[in-house]
């Protein structure tokens, strides 16, 4: 799994068995304040957005180097969902709370709809096994799935009280899971060697 720091300003990949952090990089430009992580399976290329530009990025797997793609427009913290079933990127955004398809070769966005409820959306995670994607949302510590054609998102429930920031689907034997963490940003892929 790979983390973002935002306070390191560095790319990392995390053990799952152990927890244990190391590190992959810097990305090359300390101004860089990455919150949204995705890991694009179909290319394996692992996608990125920072709130100080409001650009996609990009990283070389291998050093943690963040090269921009394009602006989305948006402003504040951003959020990125890979749904590989579709081979669809969405975005989240604290700024708008509207829900967003994110194009990768250009780093633009285009409105699906406003999430409806959600007012401090973070992680996103696409559960391949249910093709739902997922927000937590960081005001109110719910949970909800997002409806992809309207944008609207649906309450599952609380998940108590926290600083939840990212989620991630992990694809683990029954049952799957979805994690929460209170870290920076987070992306499941494989790193090549």
């Amino acid at each position: 799994m790979y983390v973002s720091s935002t306070s390191l300003d560095s790319l990392f990949i995390v053990d799952l068995s152990t927890g244990s952090a190391t590190l992959v990089g810097l990305y090359g430009d300390s101004a860089i304040v990455m919150h949204g992580l995705e890991w694009d399976s179909s290319t394996g290329t692992l996608y990125g957005a920072s709130s100080h530009n409001n650009d996609l990025y990009n990283f070389d797997i291998n050093t943690g180097a963040a090269t921009p793609i394009g602006t989305s427009g948006l402003s504040s913290f951003i959020n990125l969902g890979y749904d590989s079933d579709a081979d669809v990127m969405y975005a989240t955004n604290c700024g708008a709370d509207s829900f967003y398809r994110m194009n990768r070769a250009d780093g633009t966005v285009t409105l699906i709809g406003p999430l409806s409820g959600p007012t401090n959306p973070n992680g996103l995670a696409y559960n391949r096994d249910d093709g739902r994607l997922y927000l937590v949302d960081n005001s109110t510590d719910n949970l909800d799935w997002i409806d992809v054609t309207t944008g609207a998102a649906n309450l599952i429930g609380s998940m108590g009280s926290g600083n939840l920031l990212c989620l991630a689907y992990i694809p683990i034997p029954a049952p799957a899971t979805l994690a929460l963490l209170g870290l920076g940003a987070l992306a499941i892929g494989r790193r090549r060697r």
